[in-house]
């Protein structure tokens, strides 16, 4: 299933089929994996058609009026003879988000939450329990924390393209994090923390551009930290602390320049710190302890100078503290007089 977004304030040349200059495709399945594409319009083949290409191959093309259905292409390396995909591009609307209510309703055994009210009912989505929608009437926001929620998160959220906020921490959820989520372009706020889920973080949520807080904690999630996860580029707050993953912490994390809060604590990740974290200037919170991290703390982590929690004991780290990291403990306090808590797992600082 594909969606088209479109630009509705960009000018167009085409006033009879009223189309954008640009379009975006949010690709939900199938044979390519979960992304947002840019399309930028190239040309019209005649003036009831328009073609979007991207650049790289793929192409949306479709007739005058608008609505008609939209055919998504690739090229494969050739200027003509787009070859059609499987699929089409369907539009969503109130209705499919309702669809994706429903579901999620009857997944995790509405009778039994804490409160439905108007829950499959014909009011409007805004007025659901937990549900918040737009001007357009999309679902915006979906807040069932702690209300009881008990079962596998349906693959049909991923039709909630308008979302913001997917808040539905503190539930008996379990099963797998469906990869459908890295569909939701538009979300902020991402929170399944403290219920039962299993397997692995998906890589399609490194698509989520929009996404500044992402929390898994509490969780029984194995396998590795996606190296996608380093994508998340308006990332304030990471926390998968208190899980099952192993391997290593992936480097890509030190790209997150917005990142004030990295909880990975209670997980079996091995291997050693990156440096590359020293190019987290805006952190405050790093949370590391009680994994199996080795080698010696990076001297480059002596320049976070925002932080206000370093802990890394429960670990089999060794040498000695970095200087830069021993200043900060010693003279750096907050400005409200707050210093710098830490549990560097018992070692001593650097000599000069």
């Amino acid at each position: 299933m594909y969606e088209i977004r479109v630009d509705d304030e960009a000018e167009t040349p085409c006033q009879q089929c009223g189309n954008p200059l640009r379009a975006v495709i949010v690709r939900q399945s199938g044979a390519v994996p979960a992304d947002v594409l840019e399309f930028i319009l190239s040309r019209y083949r005649d003036e009831y058609s328009y073609q979007w290409d991207s650049g790289d191959g793929w192409a949306l093309a479709g007739e005058c009026p608008a609505g008609h259905p939209a055919v998504i292409s690739h090229s494969e390396g050739h200027s003509e003879g787009y070859s059609e995909l499987s699929e089409t591009a369907q539009e969503l609307s109130p209705e499919t988000d309702k669809e994706a209510l429903v579901a999620l309703y009857h997944a995790t055994h509405g009778p039994n939450w804490r409160s439905s009210d108007n829950w499959l009912s014909d009011a409007p989505l805004g007025e659901w329990y937990g549900v918040s929608t737009g001007a357009d009437s999309r679902v915006t926001e979906l807040w069932l924390r702690y209300n009881g929620l008990d079962g596998e998160l349906p693959a049909e959220l991923g039709n909630l393209t308008s979302l913001e906020l997917l808040d539905l921490r503190e539930n008996q959820l379990i099963g797998s994090i469906p990869a459908e989520l890295g569909s939701l372009a538009s979300l902020e706020l991402l929170d399944l923390s403290d219920n039962q889920l299993v397997g692995t973080i998906p890589a399609e949520l490194g698509g989520l551009a929009s996404l500044k807080l992402l929390d898994f904690s509490e969780n029984q999630l194995r396998g590795a930290i996606p190296a996608e996860s380093g994508n998340l580029a308006s990332l304030t707050s990471l926390d998968f602390g208190e899980n099952r993953l192993d391997g290593e912490i992936p480097r890509e994390l030190g790209r997150l320049s917005n990142l004030t809060s990295l909880i990975l604590n209670g997980n079996r990740l091995s291997g050693g710190i990156p440096a590359e974290l020293a190019s987290l200037a805006s952190l405050k919170w790093l949370l590391l302890e009680r994994n199996g991290l080795d080698g010696g703390i990076p001297a480059e982590l002596g320049s976070l100078s925002n932080l206000e929690w370093l802990l890394l004991g429960g670990n089999q780290l060794s040498g000695c503290v970095p200087s830069g990291l021993r200043d900060r403990l010693e003279f750096g306090l907050e400005p409200d007089g707050e210093s710098l808590v830490s549990d560097l797992g018992g070692l001593e600082f650097c000599s000069e």
